[in-house]
C-alpha cells in the first residue's frame, strides 16, 4: 500500500509489524502479526497457505474451500485487519478530538438497529461480547451475550462479535419475520 502526503507518495513500512513494506498481500496474509491473528482463529487449517500469489487470487482460493459461514468469518477477519491498520494510520496523523457523549437514537421506521461490542480482560486473557437488536420504538428484538475463557485481544473479541452477528443474528431476524407473518390476523 502506498500512503500519499501532499508532497510525495512513498512506500511505507507495515504499521502492524513495522518490519516489511506494506503491500496488500503483506497486510492481509504475510504480516507476522496478521499470521498470528489467522492462526488463533477457526479458519487456520482451512485457508490456503500458498506463497507468491496476489491478494485477489488468495481470496478466490479461500472462497473455493470455505462454506458460507466461513466466508462471512473470513471477510470479517479481513475487515478487522483493515480497521486495525486504519486506526494506526489515523492515530499517527490526526489529533484525537473529544467528541463528548453521543445519545443512542432509534432507527428509522420499519428498520432495526444492531449494536455490537467486545471486551477483553488482559489479566485473565478472557473476553465477552454482546449484541443487541432494537426496533424504531426502542423495543429489544434480540440480545445475545457470550463469554470466552480464552481470548487474545480486544480486536479478537470485536471480531467474535461481528462473526456472531453474521452467523447468528441473521437467523434470529429471519425467524422473527416468519413469526410476525404467522401471527398476523
Amino acid at each position: 500500500m502506498y500512503r500519499s502526503g501532499h508532497a510525495q507518495i512513498q512506500e511505507a513500512e507495515c504499521l502492524l509489524c513495522d518490519v516489511a513494506a506494506e503491500t496488500s498481500v503483506h497486510l492481509f496474509k504475510d504480516c507476522t502479526i496478521v499470521k498470528e491473528f489467522w492462526r488463533i482463529g477457526s479458519l487456520q487449517d482451512i485457508i490456503p497457505s500458498v506463497s507468491n500469489v496476489c491478494l485477489t487470487d488468495w481470496v478466490w482460493l479461500a472462497m473455493d474451500v470455505l462454506d458460507n459461514d466461513q466466508q462471512a468469518l473470513f471477510f470479517s477477519n479481513l475487515w478487522a485487519v483493515w480497521a486495525e491498520r486504519n486506526k494506526r494510520v489515523h492515530e499517527r496523523v490526526e489529533v484525537k478530538r473529544n467528541r463528548g457523549q453521543t445519545k443512542w437514537e432509534c432507527p428509522p421506521s420499519e428498520r432495526l438497529k444492531l449494536n455490537i461490542d467486545g471486551a477483553f480482560n488482559g489479566s485473565s486473557s478472557s473476553g465477552e461480547i454482546g449484541v443487541v437488536v432494537r426496533n424504531e420504538n426502542d423495543v429489544g428484538i434480540a440480545a445475545v451475550t457470550r463469554s470466552f475463557k480464552h481470548a487474545r485481544s480486544a480486536l479478537n473479541m470485536e471480531f467474535e462479535a461481528c462473526y456472531l452477528v453474521s452467523a447468528k443474528v441473521g437467523l434470529i431476524l429471519i425467524l422473527r419475520a416468519i413469526l410476525s407473518y404467522l401471527l398476523l390476523p
